[in-house]
């Protein structure tokens, strides 16, 4: 079972890290969006801190929604877009539980889907389509099963402080196969770091 009140709490905004890892997903990030996007209302599904939802504010304009069922983490995130400066709707609900008439330009996770198993699954990258306008945006991204993941998950495991619960890693090809059945039209794949990113049209 996750436990992401437990987890959130104990990440280091200011390590180098997690400064690192932040660095090279949003260059993925910008490396499938650049040109596409202007002033975007943007939709963030499980958003943990908001750090990659403040950053897309921050170089595309627009406005941001964000949803974690976390308190722990809304919280973070309340913080960062507020240190920021940044106007944000923070929601605190399951995915699976919300509904919305209002459609975005772009929805996305990172390292969300991953928890889940079969129709769950299946499911959850349905929401993102959901609620994504057509002719926008979904971008997921998922961690791949290298070495580096493999050694980091083994070490937390043993220290006792695994608090993701179930998570299964994907490959690039996994990932465009669950979001194409979800009738999303992959445009655009990448692989930086240890996670895989996809980019797909609604």
């Amino acid at each position: 079972m996750n436990n992401w009140d437990e987890h959130w709490p104990t990440v280091k905004k200011g390590s180098l890290l997690t400064k690192i890892y932040h660095r090279s997903a949003f260059n993925a990030y910008k490396r499938l969006l650049d040109g596409k996007l202007l002033k975007p209302d943007i939709f963030e599904i499980g958003c943990g801190t908001g750090e990659l939802s403040a950053r897309l504010v921050e170089r595309y304009g627009g406005s941001v929604t964000v949803l974690d069922s976390s308190s722990e983490a809304l919280k973070i995130a309340e913080g960062n877009f507020k240190a920021r400066n940044i106007q944000a709707k923070i929601i605190k609900s399951d995915i699976f539980e919300f509904s919305s008439d209002k459609k975005y330009d772009i929805v996305h996770s990172e390292g969300l889907i991953e928890h889940f198993i079969g129709e769950k699954q299946e499911e959850m990258v349905e929401r993102h389509r959901m609620l994504a306008r057509k002719g926008g945006y979904v971008l997921i991204s998922v961690p791949m099963s290298t070495w580096y993941y493999r050694l980091w998950r083994s070490w937390k495991e043993k220290r006792g402080d695994w608090h993701f619960g179930y998570e299964m890693p994907m490959t690039t090809e996994e990932l465009r196969k669950v979001m194409e059945s979800a009738g999303l039209e992959v445009i655009s794949t990448l692989k930086a770091g240890r996670f895989s990113f996809a980019l797909a049209k609604a």
